[in-house]
Order: structure tokens, then C-alpha cells, then sequence
């Protein structure tokens, strides 16, 4: 094929073409090309820029498998082979726009860097990756065991998962908040845990424990237990009818305040004992295997029980403040108050009694009693009239104990007694109101025997 050269030069009619007049070369001021088709495909101008237009694409390579174009729109590097695109470098690859503003860079033997609007917003070190400002994931987030998510200047957060234990780090406080910066949670670094409701804080752990703000619910089922120790020894539930505190291992429940600075009880309940009440750390009431105990500590010149009835002191009604009641449930005794006064009663109802005899030797049995003028040793300055207990053999009911008795160890193996009290007296006693029978009896006898007298002697005056 033979070149000519001709006296066009254009585009479409380049001057120096083939056989084929429309593909060749053309020249104008300060630029030379060439046309395929008589369509301009490349261009060298007088500033030595080599020019490829819309859509033409730069090939490389046997089978084109590097191509570099600009579609109108868009510039594009296409890799249409099997290799890999490689970038090399001596020392770094920019990436910027167009007014010279960095987008990314590549540094040898160093860093990677990725730009928004000029500014570092990702950046690769020998550690990981550094981050500045948000991320926004649309999918999840991979990696490996041991490796840690860090967040701030001084990595003071950190989220990492090892040896099958999710791990949340804090080297600051951590604070959980909602969408309205309301505080949910807030974890004081050396310090407390508050949780929150609706941004009022209702837990907090303290030195010594917990601090609850308002009510605590444990579910809402019956039999829930709320248990404390470190064997369980108290439970603290509600079984549907009953609530219910449940002292376990033989444990004591105590009841106590911090007056004074320590912890001074105020009721102690014994699972294997009494229960005992104080006022101002000292008992005062006490049960036992026996009953009550009442303890009156002070010597002073107070009152050691009160009670009151609702009627007692009302002009016409009396009320019943005592009822002793026996083993069968029949009422023995009672203690009433009246407007003024106080009765002591014991059973006296006919309907109770049988086998009954008069009295006839009143002033026989009134005669064996020994009334004295003593004085207690506990009071050696009062004298008073009284009996020797084990000499009123004449109204042995009158009398409670025996003569010289002590406290046995039976005793205080029926827990009756305590075992400091082993081997003490325990003093015969008296009920004086029981001897009124017999003087009753005795005094009848003798006004019989002065009426009989008097009779006699009313004749002799008579006479």
C-alpha cells in the first residue's frame, strides 16, 4: 500500500494517509494527529499533552488487558485481564482532586491514608487501623480473638472478645445513654454502678453494697425468695397468703439500729430459743420454755408494765385486764379494773366444786399457825407481820414450793430454769388470801362459843 501525501489536512481528510484517504495523518498549528474513519482518535499539541477523546481508550498489553479511558463522564482504569492492577512506587502514590486536595495516600514502608474533604478520616499503623469521626456499618464487623475495637485519643474504651469472654474495657467512665442523651446506665470509673429509669436514677452500688431508689419487685409470682449469705441463711418471700422470714442453719435474726455507733438490738429471735425485746439496747421482755419473762432493770422508782383497759376508770363498767386460763381452757383467775379500784379473782363458782364440808375445827387449825414480827434480810430496816411458809401446815394450799428446795438439773433441762441458776434456792412463797377461809371458820367457832357465854351469863345475872 503506497502513502500519500495530499493537500488536505483535516480530521476526516488527514495529508498523509494509504489507500485509505479518511485514516491517516493530519497536522495543524502546534498539533499533530491522527484519524481512523476520518474521525480524530489522538492528538499531540505544542504543550506536549498526548490527547485521546471521549471513549477512546488507551490498550495495553498482548491482549488489551490494561485499558485507560474517559467515557464523558467518567475517567476509568480498566483491568480486563487475568493479572493483578499493580501500583508501584519508590517512595509515594497521592491521589488528589482536581484543586490539588488530597484524597489518598500511599506511603512506603508506612501508612495508608483516606480523606474526607482534605481531612484524615481512616489511617492504617503497625497496630491496626485509626479512625477519625464516625463509622457507619451496613453489614457487621469481623475480628479476630484478642483483638480490640479502641476509641478515643487515649484508647480509653476498648471492646475485644477473648477466649470465649466478650470484654468491654473502660479506662474512663462509661456512660449509656438514649437517643435524647438521657443516662441509663453511668459506671464510675473506681467508684460506683447507677442504673436509671426514664432518667431517674433507681440502683447504685456503694462501698458497702446496694443503695435502691424506690421499690423493689420481685416478679410477680407467688414464692419468689429473696435470699442473703453465703449459705442462704435468710430468706425473705410471700407464699401467696403469707409473708414470710425464714432465719435457716440454726441462725439468729436480729433486729438493730446504730445508735450511739454500733449496733444496738432491738429484737433477737432465737431459732432454738426466746425472742427478746429490748429499749435502748437493754431486754426488757423475754420468752422462754416456760413463758415470759419480764425484766425490769432499773432501780429506779419506775413502772415496769402497763395494762390498760378501754374501760377501766369508766364510772360503772369494770374491765377485765388479766384472764388465766388453765390447760382445759377454763378461766382460773382474773385480774379486773374497776372505776377506782383493782380486783384479784380467783375461781370461786359453786358449780366448779363437790365434797363439800364445813369447817369444824377452825380454831384448832387457826391455833398451830405462828404469826412473827420479822424483818427480810434483803430489808433489815423494815419489820413486818408474817409466817414462816413451812410452818402453815394447817392451809397447805396457801403454800407454793417446798422447804429448802434448790434448782435441780432437771430443771434446766426442761429449760424451766437457766443453767447459771443450777443449785439456787428456790424460796417457798405465800398466798395470805387463802388462810381467810380458816379465820373465817375460827372466828365463827369463837363468836359461837361467846354467844354461848353470853347466854350463860345472862341466865346468872338473871337469876
Amino acid at each position: 500500500m503506497a502513502t500519500k501525501i495530499t493537500g488536505t489536512n483535516t480530521a476526516a481528510a488527514p495529508g498523509v494517509t494509504g489507500d485509505d484517504t479518511d485514516t491517516g495523518l493530519f497536522y495543524g498549528t502546534n498539533e499533530i494527529g491522527f484519524s481512523t474513519g476520518g474521525t480524530s482518535r489522538l492528538t499531540l499539541d505544542s504543550s506536549g499533552y498526548l490527547n485521546v477523546p471521549d471513549n477512546g481508550k488507551i490498550r495495553l498489553g498482548t491482549g488489551n488487558d490494561l485499558e485507560i479511558s474517559h467515557n464523558g463522564s467518567q475517567s476509568l482504569i480498566d483491568d480486563v485481564g487475568t493479572g493483578a492492577l499493580v501500583i508501584r512506587s519508590n517512595n509515594a502514590i497521592d491521589i488528589k482532586s482536581s484543586d490539588n486536595e488530597m484524597m489518598a495516600a500511599f506511603n512506603k514502608d508506612a501508612d495508608v491514608k483516606l480523606y474526607f474533604n482534605n481531612s484524615v478520616k481512616l489511617e492504617t499503623t503497625s497496630g491496626g487501623v485509626s479512625v477519625t469521626g464516625d463509622i457507619a456499618l451496613s453489614s457487621h464487623l469481623d475480628m479476630e480473638d484478642g483483638k480490640a475495637i479502641k476509641l478515643g485519643t487515649g484508647d480509653d474504651f476498648q471492646l475485644h472478645h477473648t477466649s470465649g469472654v466478650n470484654y468491654i474495657d473502660c479506662y474512663a467512665d462509661l456512660l449509656i445513654r438514649n437517643e435524647t442523651s438521657e443516662t441509663m446506665i453511668d459506671c464510675n470509673r473506681n467508684g460506683s454502678v447507677e442504673l436509671f429509669y426514664d432518667g431517674s436514677k433507681k440502683l447504685e452500688t456503694k462501698s458497702y453494697g446496694l443503695t435502691l431508689h424506690g421499690n423493689v419487685l420481685m416478679t410477680n409470682t407467688d414464692s419468689q425468695i429473696l435470699k442473703f449469705g453465703a449459705s442462704n441463711d435468710l430468706e425473705i418471700s410471700h407464699n401467696g397468703t403469707d409473708n414470710i422470714i425464714d432465719c435457716k442453719n440454726d441462725k439468729n435474726l436480729k433486729i438493730v439500729n446504730d445508735a450511739g455507733g454500733g449496733n444496738e438490738s432491738m429484737v433477737v429471735c432465737d431459732p432454738n430459743g426466746g425472742v427478746e425485746l429490748f429499749y435502748n439496747g437493754t431486754k426488757h421482755f423475754e420468752t422462754t420454755a416456760a413463758g415470759v419473762k419480764v425484766d425490769h432493770t432499773t432501780s429506779g422508782d419506775t413502772i415496769a408494765m402497763v395494762l390498760r383497759h378501754g374501760r377501766g376508770g369508766l364510772s360503772g363498767y369494770a374491765g377485765k385486764a388479766v384472764s388465766f386460763v388453765g390447760n382445759d381452757s377454763t378461766e382460773e383467775g382474773s385480774i379486773v379494773i374497776g372505776t377506782t379500784s383493782t380486783a384479784y379473782n380467783t375461781s370461786s363458782d359453786y358449780r366448779l366444786k363437790e365434797n363439800q364440808v364445813a369447817i369444824s375445827d377452825g380454831i384448832t387449825r387457826l391455833k398451830t399457825l405462828k404469826p412473827y414480827r420479822f424483818n427480810f434480810k434483803k430489808d433489815p430496816d423494815v419489820t413486818v407481820d408474817g409466817f414462816f411458809a413451812h410452818e402453815v401446815t394447817a392451809v397447805p394450799e396457801a403454800i407454793t414450793g417446798e422447804k429448802d428446795k434448790v434448782i435441780t438439773q432437771s430443771q434446766v433441762d426442761d429449760g424451766s430454769r437457766e443453767e447459771a441458776d443450777l443449785g439456787k434456792p428456790e424460796y417457798q412463797q405465800i398466798d395470805q388470801s387463802k388462810l381467810v377461809p380458816l379465820l373465817t371458820a375460827a372466828l365463827q367457832e369463837a363468836i359461837g362459843k361467846i354467844e354461848v357465854l353470853e347466854t350463860k351469863v345472862a341466865t346468872l345475872e338473871a337469876g
